[in-house]
């Protein structure tokens, strides 16, 4: 309301096309955001930005608000051969359909996957920032059993929602739509998979 009634008092009745023109004209091509020409301002008199010696700092760069940030412990689990455990997202929500690695929100059938298997390594956390908040994914290895549950799997949430499982050997990897943060975590449990192997088969041939 206070804006509308300084207008109303400011724009002349008789040319206010011609005054808003100005106006834009003026910020376009003088009272620029960056290196205003104070000097060949024609309302150079009453600005207080100048007067201040402020002009530069003006206008005032939009405050960012602080990323929100959360730590996702990520459970890689292999069996042998090398295939890793996925699970398939939501169809709504953040990274809708995509797969990944079994996170905090696992539903009760999967963690129980992880509790069967053993944890034999923790791997490098991998931050990822999304257009709306930061998370660090905390990888850690682990060794599954040998015998591998199906390969697809209907598994009952607390929402009910259900979460779609795959065994995936190395080289398939790329057949499936891994967000990059989770790509970043195959690579790194990749090459430690691989480093554990090569030394298993030095100790066997020892």
């Amino acid at each position: 309301a206070r804006l509308r009634d300084l207008a109303l008092r400011l724009v002349p009745a008789d040319r206010p096309g011609d005054f808003n023109q100005a106006l834009m004209e003026l910020g376009a091509t003088v009272c620029t955001p960056r290196s205003p020409d104070c000097d060949a301002c024609p309302v150079a008199r009453w600005c207080r930005a100048r007067a201040a010696g402020v002009q530069e700092e003006r206008p005032l760069p939009p405050r960012r608000k602080p990323v929100p940030e959360e730590t996702v412990d990520t459970a890689v689990l292999v069996r042998p051969g090398g295939a890793m455990l996925l699970a398939r997202r939501p169809e709504t929500g953040l990274l809708a359909g995509m797969w990944e690695f079994p996170g905090d929100d696992a539903p009760a059938t999967l963690a129980r996957l992880i509790e069967d298997a053993d944890p034999i390594q923790g791997l490098d956390a991998v931050p990822h920032v999304y257009s709306h908040k930061k998370i660090t994914y905390l990888p850690t290895l682990y060794r599954a059993p040998a015998e591998p549950p199906p390969r697809t799997a209907a598994t009952r949430p607390a929402s009910g929602e259900g979460r779609e499982l795959a065994w995936v050997a190395p080289e398939a990897m790329d057949r499936y739509a891994l967000p990059v943060a989770q790509q970043k975590i195959a690579r790194l449990a990749r090459s430690a998979w691989a480093g554990r192997e090569r030394e298993s088969e030095g100790s066997g041939a020892g």
